[in-house]
Parts: structure tokens; sequence; C-alpha cells
């Protein structure tokens, strides 16, 4: 299983179990991540170190606790480092952040940051890559994500992220994964690849998005920065509290992507 799709299940699990599952809960000495230039780590634990202003970059491994502060995805592939402010409660690695309920809590935010840039004929069956129009930018590759078999989803909208244009879309699974290929990793939303994108690239230099339930809701997010898609989603299931919604748009709010060092 590549890094992608072992952290999308966990991703799929965290949703579930608020932040909790097997193999990508808080190691058992109670590991934390300090937002510091270099991210520490701490043997508390709770998390209590103070935030500091520049973003810590957030370490791979199992999802940490987070101290309310800056942190940062590091950049990887087509997409820069990407950062944002957590507020407290929440865990995260690498790649993704979400608020932290332990197993037993409501249905939980999460924020993942990941380049994609094609979709498939047919997630379920057909994975036979299918890439937007040239020149068709983030409406274009949103559009081919959203037109999938299996994925039922709202109109392409507007969107502003940290002062750049784009777009974002909403959708619900609606095919059953669990009847596609193994019934663990075989319904792909989307696959990230390096040119030329070629049927099976996701398993050798690339990468797919797979571990997705029925019925769940996500939006994906595609801004165009310094001429560049910059992509990313969200984790937002209907039985989201207000407050967890308006808590998530917040760290949506905070983001900023940062330059090349």
């Amino acid at each position: 299983m590549n890094v992608l799709g072992k952290t999308l299940v966990a991703a799929t699990a965290i949703v579930a179990l608020a932040l909790t599952c097997i193999g990508c809960g808080a190691s058992a000495n109670g590991v934390g991540v300090t937002p510091t230039p270099t991210p520490a780590r701490t043997v508390a634990p709770t998390p209590t170190a103070a935030p500091a202003a520049t973003p810590a970059l957030l370490p791979e491994g199992e999802p940490a606790a987070l101290v309310p502060g800056r942190y940062a995805f590091p950049s990887f592939l087509t997409n820069p480092t990407i950062s944002f402010t957590v507020p407290s409660g929440w865990r995260g690695h690498s790649f993704m952040v979400g608020k932290d309920y332990g197993g037993t809590g409501p249905a939980a935010p999460v924020l993942f940051g990941w380049p994609f840039d094609h979709g498939f004929k047919d997630p379920c069956t057909d994975h036979t890559p299918v890439l937007p129009a040239a020149e068709s930018g983030a409406a274009g590759l949103l559009a081919v994500i959203a037109g999938q078999p299996g994925i039922d989803a709202g109109p392409v909208t507007d969107a502003t992220v940290a002062g750049h244009d784009g777009k974002f879309v909403e959708y619900t699974v609606t095919a059953d994964p669990a009847t596609c290929g193994n019934g663990q990793d075989g319904f792909w939303i989307w696959g990230s690849c390096p040119a030329p994108v070629t049927l099976g690239c996701e398993d050798l230099a690339g990468d797919r998005r797979y571990g997705a339930s029925r019925n769940n809701r996500e939006r994906a997010y595609a801004i165009d920065v310094d001429g560049k898609t910059v992509t990313f989603f969200t984790s937002q299931p209907a039985d989201l509290t207000a407050a967890d919604r308006a808590e998530l748009q917040q760290v949506l709010d905070s983001i900023e992507f940062e330059p090349a060092s």
C-alpha cells in the first residue's frame, strides 16, 4: 500500500472514529507535536507548549495531539507548503489535521492536503485516468472529479483562499466501495501522477485517493497559486455540528501558501 493510500484509509477511519483508529492513534508514550520551526516531541500526555510565529511542519507518522498554533503541510509534488492555524483539541500529521473527539465522540471535521491532477472513467470499475481539458484550470479539474460515476456532486463554486482565486466542489459518495475491487481500496476518487498520466501510473510514481465509504461527504478545493493548481480537501460529515463547521471554516480561513525557501 502506498503512502497516500495508507494515510487516506487512516483519514476515513478518523472521520468515523473521531481521529482514533487502529494504527493511527496517539502513540503509547503520549507523543505530541510542538509548533516550533523544527517540530519537537514531548512526552507529556497532553500538549502544553506555546505556539510559535513560524509554522511548524507536521511530521510523518501517527497523528499526534497538537497545541493550538500555526502548522504546515510540507510541500509535495505540485503543492507548496500549506500553513494554517488549528484551535485546541485537534490532532494531525504531515498531510492531515482534524478535530479529536476520541473513540466515542461525534463525527469530526478533517482538513487533508494532497495534490491531485485527474479523475477516472469509473472510480469503482475502470481506473483509466481522465484528465481535465487543457487550460481549463481549477474548474476543469473539479468538473472531472464531480462528473464521475458513484459520486453525487454539487456545482463547481468560486472560492478564494489566502487571496488566491479558485474553485471548490462538494460531493457525496453514493457508490458502495465495498463492492469495488477487493472491497478495501478499489474505489478511487482521484489520482496524482507525474506527466505523462497513463493507466496504472498511480501504482508507480503517483498515488490515488481511496478509503472513502458510502455517504461520505467531502469538499475538494483547487486554487490557482502563481500559475499552479494547488489542491486539498475537507471531510464535512452530514451530522457535523454547527460549532465544528465554524471551527473548520476558521482553519480554512487561516490558510496561507508559503513561498519556496
